[in-house]
């Protein structure tokens, strides 16, 4: 996955969270920036940091749906493209 200037991997803590406990659908929750004055927020006042989250989180989602979604999934979603 593409790398977003700034950010560091962390660890993924549980927490009693509604929205993913009980969603019926797969779902994932993203986090952008962290309180406190962090330079992350910062950085979201600029266009271009956001464009570059924007396109990360894209490319990786993707990436991600490819690798384990099945061929009959994909299938359903994709138009078909006219030669």
């Amino acid at each position: 996955f593409g790398q977003v200037p700034g950010f560091r991997d962390r660890l993924v803590l549980p927490a009693p969270l509604y929205l993913l406990k009980r969603c019926a659908a797969r779902s994932i929750m993203i986090n952008l920036a962290f309180p406190e004055g962090s330079p992350a927020i910062e950085n979201l006042a600029e266009s271009g940091y956001r464009e570059s989250l924007a396109r990360t989180l894209a490319d990786a989602l993707i990436k991600f749906d490819s690798e384990h979604a099945p061929v009959a999934d994909l299938s359903s979603t994709v138009e078909a493209k006219q030669p």
